[in-house]
């Protein structure tokens, strides 16, 4: 279990690091809705409280995090 827990924490926390760093862009220029910086708080949240909802069949699962990037860099963009 702490194997998995570190490789959520890693993989899950690369994504999200540069999520923030899409944020910091788009707060530059106010592109980024306030409700996308919560959630981001409440993903983060998630991610550090229970790392092993993220764990499934042996690889974590990162397709909110992923889609998330996604909408928030193409509001940067």
């Amino acid at each position: 279990m702490v194997t998995a827990a570190e490789a959520v924490w890693e993989t899950a926390g690369a994504r999200l690091d540069r999520i923030d760093a899409a944020l910091a862009r788009g707060a530059d220029d106010g592109t980024v809705p306030q409700p996308q910086a919560q959630r981001v708080e409440r993903l983060r949240a998630a991610v550090r409280t229970d790392p092993l909802a993220r764990w499934r069949d042996g690889a974590v699962v990162t397709d909110d995090l992923d889609d998330l990037l996604d909408s928030l860099e193409h509001l940067v963009a």
